[in-house]
This record gives C-alpha cells, structure tokens and sequence, in this order.
C-alpha cells in the first residue's frame, strides 16, 4: 500500500517464501533482479549458493522461510537511515508470525537495521532477535552475492554457518 517505507520505490513487490515455523529463516536487507530486470528475493546465481548454505546445514528449502526486509528494490540499493527503525518493527513482527527456530541474516545493511551493527561486528557473535514475547538465536554473515564476487570469504561464511549449528546443539 501507499504507507508503505517502499511505495516510492520499484513498483515489483516480492513477498517471502516458505513454510511457517521454519528451520531457518533466512533474511536479506533488499530484493534483487535477476538477468531480466525482474525483482526477486535472490537472484538465481544467489539462490543456488544460498541452497548449498542450507545444505551444509542439512536444511532443505522445505525447511526454510526466505523474505527480505524491504518488499521492494530501491533506486539506489540503500534504504535511508530514518527508515530503519518502521522497517525493524515490521520485521520482528514478521519473525513473530513466522516463528523460526533459527535465522541467517545476510549483508551488512541487514545487519545495521536489525542489530543496529556493521557486519563484521555483528559476524563476531551469535545474535539474538527478541520479538513477540520469544527470543530467537540468528547469526550474521556475508550474502551470497559477496561470497560468488570474493569466494576467500567462503571460509569465512562456513565459520559463521557452524555457528548456527552449534546454536541448535545448545
């Protein structure tokens, strides 16, 4: 609708995907156009990189919920500051409805609105997201698009996936 923080940006909307009460919920700031100039969740070339993740974790896309913080692409890939707060709300309602047992939050503009740090802080820890009256354990790490344009930073996001794993062992 026309309050939404996004109704001045792309008109493609892109909701998210998955089954309610997840194994993971996987979280990305924006949407992205894929070869043809079509809005999506990930582009192909980062969906197929974001399945291996998920694998690694012997999670499948059936077991996982893919949405993005923003509905919509922005004009210039940033979402402004005086945002960030409206778009953090909506989210954690969202992870409210959701109800994940885990979330992967990539990139750093994610990393910022939701746990108001730059990615290489919030990487260091585990993080934890309280919405509703619930408290779920996320990490952060680099999105799939930083991984395919710098593959030494692979080693880097497999450290931060074994995280999440050790989060569902504890």
């Amino acid at each position: 609708g026309s309050t939404l923080v996004e109704a001045g940006w792309s008109k493609q909307r892109v909701s998210p995907q998955g089954a309610l009460e997840p194994e993971i919920m996987v979280i990305s700031a924006l949407p992205e156009k894929n070869r043809n100039g079509e809005v999506q969740l990930f582009n192909p070339d980062n969906q197929k990189l974001l399945e291996k993740m998920l694998a690694a974790l012997g999670c499948d896309s059936g077991q996982s919920y893919l949405a993005n913080i923003a509905v919509s692409i922005s004009y210039d890939g940033r979402i402004d500051e005086q945002h960030w707060p409206t778009l953090k709300t909506r989210f954690l309602h969202h992870v409210g409805l959701v109800r994940p047992k885990r979330i992967i939050c990539f990139g750093d503009l994610a990393a910022k609105i939701i746990f108001g740090q730059d990615l290489l802080t919030a990487r260091k820890n585990k993080q934890f997201i309280n919405h509703s009256s619930s408290k779920t354990e996320a990490i952060v790490t680099f999105h799939p698009r930083i991984l395919i344009e710098r593959p030494l930073f692979k080693a880097e996001a497999w450290k931060d996936l074994q995280m999440l794993t050790r989060i569902s062992a504890s």
